[in-house]
């Protein structure tokens, strides 16, 4: 598998995510995939799910997103590979008190990739967010 293969990957996922489609995005992890979110800690990926689904479900989620700056380092035997990008989203809806509400997040993501049996998926995601001035 290649590099080319890896960011093809990581550009479905992110746009399967900017238009909240909650089966295609989480197709791209492994079940035993494990998520450190900020401020949580580890986070089991059916919590994730749960959460991110529920957020869709009721009129939330992504407004708008932009990656940049992705940087792909493809292991020797080409079947491992870390990811790290930008992520700059728009979210609506994060407020239950202000439905309509906007939210601006810039998001420093890193995710470790396994091809298994031809198929790339997440291993391990882990993100920052900038503080909003």
């Amino acid at each position: 598998m290649t590099e080319r293969d890896v960011k093809a990957c990581i550009e479905a996922i992110d746009e399967a995510y900017a238009r909240n489609d909650a089966e295609a995005y989480f197709a791209h992890f492994d079940e035993k995939a494990t998520i450190i979110v900020p401020g949580v800690g580890q986070w089991p990926l059916a919590g994730y799910i749960e959460k991110w689904t529920g957020m869709i479900a009721s009129g939330g989620g992504v407004a708008r997103s932009s990656l940049s700056g992705l940087h792909i380092q493809l292991s020797p035997s080409s079947d491992a590979a870390i990811a790290n990008y930008v992520l700059d989203v728009i979210y609506r809806g994060m407020n239950p008190a202000a439905p309509g509400e906007t939210q601006d997040s810039t998001l420093f993501i890193t995710e470790v990739w396994f091809c298994r049996e031809g198929r790339w998926r997440i291993a391990h995601m882990s993100w920052s967010a900038r503080e909003q001035q």
